[in-house]
């Protein structure tokens, strides 16, 4: 029995306490009933008093907590407390979202969670298309629990994907399978995952094109041989949000090198545009629909050039930033996002392989390809 860690995690929750009645007794002396809302308008709200029924029922604290964290401070503030707080006291998951070293919020994946009945689909699904355009390549992009396991909480579980990678590839043809793996952990130290989010970052999607170009025998463009832009340092993605603690903001980066051609993108086939970037989604909600206009059922995108090289890349809401990277080496690129597609991809497919040569990419992280790829 760990007797010196039983005390230990005694004293934090009595230490905690403490401080939460020591909040309380600040609101309780104040000498109002209302205070007025702390986002500049002018209006007050009631500050909640507790009861024998309210404090045995919980509704007291529930309320109290909304209430600080409203209008007592700030949210931001107050999601950064919380978040030092449970750290403090040993806690490592909130909502499915680890509470990881030096501010990372990382999804978690449990095994257990993945049946093998739905790999088996993914698999089939994934055989259809290779048996109707054998040139087609699979990469499974693995989550940041993966590649950033130092990361992680101490001694966190995870699903460990290098086993479904052996799987795909046993099952697919390793001639089939763009494997990212070691090229990712090779570049772990970097700023290859955000901090916030799901997504790679734009140098973990360059890390990713160099493998695709690769496999496709393309040549390879140095991007990093110029400067990368950065376009944001206000960035705060879905784990923030899903975790609700406060972690300091991150930056989004861009590479300039992928405006030096002319395309024309078409969404939807409705609008079009002559850029891959949309600044104005870095002030709102989504701050990474600045890349290719979020999320788009259909994406064409022409460029002026001489080769007749077609790319058709199927996706499911991740790798919009890699995509102006592969863009260059070819005349057509189709995106297919099929968490918004609901017509008949093959038929689409054939359309737009009118020579019976284009490439074909699928573009999945490892986790969303094992529960759901399927082909409309």
């Amino acid at each position: 029995m760990d007797l010196y860690g039983e005390k230990r995690n005694a004293v934090r929750t009595i230490v905690f306490l403490c401080v939460i009645m020591l909040l309380l007794t600040i609101v309780d002396l104040l000498p109002v009933d209302e205070w007025r809302r702390g986002d500049g308008a002018d209006t007050f709200v009631s500050v909640p008093k507790p009861t024998k029924e309210t404090i045995k029922d919980g509704t007291f604290m529930r309320e109290y907590e909304s209430f600080v964290e409203k209008e007592f401070v700030s949210k931001d503030n107050w999601q950064a407390l919380r978040m030092h707080m449970d750290v403090w006291r040993g806690v490592r998951e909130i909502n499915g979202v680890y509470l990881g070293k030096d501010d990372y919020l990382i999804e978690k994946h449990s095994e257990d969670a993945f049946s093998e009945q739905n790999i088996q689909k993914s698999m089939e699904a994934m055989q259809k298309l290779l048996e109707e355009f054998p040139r087609g390549k699979l990469m499974p992009v693995p989550t940041t629990d993966n590649i950033l396991t130092d990361k992680l909480p101490a001694f966190a579980p995870y699903y460990d994907q290098s086993g479904l990678m052996e799987q795909i590839k046993s099952t697919l043809g390793e001639q089939a399978v763009i494997d990212v793996f070691d090229v990712m952990k090779e570049h772990a130290e970097e700023e290859i995952y955000y901090r916030t989010d799901r997504e790679w970052t734009s140098l973990g999607a360059y890390y990713g094109y160099l493998e695709f170009a690769k496999a496709f025998q393309l040549p390879v463009k140095q991007y990093l041989k110029q400067e990368p832009v950065k376009v944001s340092e206000e960035f705060r993605g879905a784990l923030y949000e899903q975790a609700g603690r406060a972690v300091d903001a991150e930056e989004i980066w861009m590479f300039p090198a992928t405006t030096d051609k002319r395309y024309t993108i078409t969404y939807d086939g409705t609008k079009t545009t002559d850029s891959f970037y949309e600044p104005d989604y870095l002030e709102g909600a989504d701050p990474l629909g600045y890349f290719l206009d979020g999320r788009h059922a259909v994406t064409e995108i022409e460029r002026e050039s001489f080769s007749e090289k077609k790319l058709f890349i199927i996706k499911d809401g991740f790798g919009e930033s890699m995509i102006p990277l592969l863009a260059r080496h070819y005349k057509n690129v189709y995106v297919v996002d099929l968490s918004c597609y609901n017509d008949s991809l093959i038929d689409f497919m054939k359309e737009c392989d009118e020579n019976g040569d284009m490439d074909v990419l699928v573009l999945y992280d490892c986790v969303t390809f094992a529960e759901s790829f399927r082909i409309p």
